[in-house]
């Protein structure tokens, strides 16, 4: 009879162990918060904007407001500038200050409108005729929507104020100015009513 086979080195082998893991060090048990006595539960439905229309009228009388006070503050910076420019034979030098005389009212303009909407919602002239603008959302624009509104009004006035008139002659009331920015000139609410 013939001798038991030995066993081969890899029947003998041993199962590995698996290495050993990093032992953590315990950390030190934090309390969780108490549990509230309360639940909040909060439910926003939509938020429904009224927003009354400008009447034309009062439209065309802010402009006459803002156009007479924004005419009296550049002539009080133009003047002594483009006084002695525009006597007669002066035409050469005239050329020299015309575009700079143009872009400061451009940039005065937009200030103007700019802060006025920005800070109260509406530019002097609209506050005078009981006028305020509001946003999609039914209130004062934001800083960046309103230097929209003004960049937006200063290119429909260029335009031979075509983008202005057209606030008079729309169903909604909105100039150029306004249906670019998203924004409405609608009549101010006080005390619950309008003016």
């Amino acid at each position: 009879m013939a001798p038991p086979a030995e066993a081969t080195p890899s029947a003998l082998r041993m199962p590995s162990r698996p290495a050993p893991r990093p032992r953590s060090r315990p950390r030190p048990s934090v309390p969780a918060p108490p549990a509230p006595d309360f639940e909040v539960v909060m439910e926003v439905d939509a938020v429904e904007v009224h927003r009354v229309r400008a009447p034309a009228w009062r439209r065309a009388a802010s402009w006459v407001v803002d156009g007479l006070l924004l005419g009296a503050v550049l002539a009080a910076m133009l003047l002594p500038v483009l006084g002695p420019v525009l006597g007669p034979g002066e035409l050469g030098q005239a050329r020299d200050v015309a575009v700079p005389a143009i872009l400061v009212v451009a940039l005065v303009a937009f200030v103007y409108q700019w802060l006025g909407i920005t800070l109260t919602g509406a530019t002097p002239g609209m506050l005078a005729t009981g006028l305020r603008v509001v946003g999609p959302d039914g209130r004062r624009p934001s800083p960046g929507r309103s230097a929209m509104r003004a960049l937006l009004g200063l290119l429909s006035a260029a335009l031979l104020g075509a983008g202005l008139l057209l606030a008079l002659f729309t169903r909604s009331g909105r100039g150029a100015h306004d249906l670019g920015a998203g924004t409405w000139v609608v009549l101010a609410v006080r005390d619950g009513r309008a003016p």
